[in-house]
C-alpha cells in the first residue's frame, strides 16, 4: 500500500520555545498561525486563524531557534504525528507537524534552511534562486 504523510504552511510564528533532552538533543517547539478569510451570513468577512503545533529536532532546532520569533513568516515542510494519552479515564489526543525543512519569508533576501531546496520551498525573492545558482528562467513568478 502507498501512502504519504506530508504537510506544507505558510503561515506566522507565535510561540516559540526550546528544551534540551537527552544527549544534548535540542527540541524546537513553535505554534505556527495560518489563516483565511471568510464570509458570514451576514455578508461580512471574518478572519479564521488556525493554530499547528510544530516540533523541530537537533542542528535543525537550533538554526531554527536563531533565525525565527514571534510575528516571523514561515514556510514548513513535514509530516503529522498524533500523540495519544488516558488522563482520568479520558482519552486525549494531540496533532502535531515534525518539521524536515523550513524556508524565512520575512525579507527579500531570505536564507533557505540546508534541508529546503529551490524547488521545494518559496523564499518571494528571486534574488535568493540566483544565489542559490538556480536558472532565472525556471523561477515561475
Amino acid at each position: 500500500m502507498i501512502s504519504l504523510n506530508k504537510v506544507m504552511l505558510i503561515g506566522n510564528v507565535g510561540s516559540i520555545d526550546s528544551k534540551t533532552v537527552g544527549q544534548n538533543m535540542l527540541i524546537c517547539e513553535m505554534g505556527v498561525a495560518t489563516s483565511k478569510g471568510k464570509k458570514n451570513q451576514d455578508g461580512t468577512w471574518e478572519n479564521i486563524t488556525e493554530w499547528h503545533n510544530v516540533i523541530f529536532f537537533g542542528k535543525t532546532a537550533e538554526t531554527v531557534m536563531r533565525q525565527f520569533g514571534k510575528g516571523s513568516k514561515i514556510y514548513v515542510e513535514g509530516e503529522l504525528k498524533t500523540d495519544s494519552w488516558e488522563k482520568d479515564g479520558v482519552k486525549h489526543y494531540k496533532t502535531k507537524i515534525i518539521g524536515n525543512s523550513y524556508c524565512t519569508l520575512d525579507n527579500k533576501n531570505a536564507v533557505q534552511s540546508d534541508n529546503a531546496s529551490p524547488q521545494s520551498a518559496y523564499t518571494g525573492s528571486k534574488q535568493q534562486h540566483a544565489q542559490n545558482n538556480a536558472p532565472d528562467d525556471d523561477i515561475p513568478f
